[in-house]
């Protein structure tokens, strides 16, 4: 597969066709990320993801997601528990560089990852 070109993007869910997007004021950490329809006009810039490939994990598609706006990571937060394996919220937090901030990338050809 072809990397993803480091660069700033919309991500948007293929279900419900709606893009990440940062919850409130996020000046400060572990602000919730949902999805929302576009918004060109007042949340812009909470919907713009800066992607880039991790370094030293050349071969595979691991990458960074950070908000443009906050500058803020994109986190799975642990902290929530629920029903079933991979329950958690979606959250933007300090950029450390931890797994929970590494996004796996795929090209989706037939609607299967």
């Amino acid at each position: 597969m072809n990397r993803i070109t480091t660069g700033a993007y919309l991500i948007r869910n293929t279900y419900h066709y709606k893009l990440l997007h940062v919850v409130g004021d996020s000046e400060h950490d572990f602000h919730k990320v949902n999805l929302h329809g576009r918004d060109e006009n007042v949340h812009r810039d909470r919907q713009i993801w800066w992607v880039e490939p991790e370094p030293g994990e050349e071969g595979t598609d691991v990458y960074s997601i950070t908000n443009i706006r906050t500058g803020k990571a994109l986190q799975r937060d642990n902290s929530v528990r629920g029903r079933g394996v991979g329950v958690g919220l979606i959250i933007e937090d300090r950029d450390i560089g931890s797994e929970k901030q590494m996004w796996e990338i795929r090209r989706v050809m037939d609607g299967k990852a």
